[in-house]
């Protein structure tokens, strides 16, 4: 998987199967907060 973009924020558009699954990501302002994100989403996906 290549994580680029956030899909659903929720400073923008969240999911409700975000909010349902507690997934709750605002959009990157830079490239250590989306390596952060990406980081998140790893470890849950295991």
């Amino acid at each position: 998987m290549v994580y680029i973009q956030e899909a659903h924020p929720v400073d923008a558009w969240q999911d409700e199967d975000n909010a349902k699954d507690k997934i709750s990501v605002a959009s990157e302002k830079s490239l250590d907060e989306r390596c952060a994100v990406a980081d998140t989403c790893v470890t849950r996906l295991n």
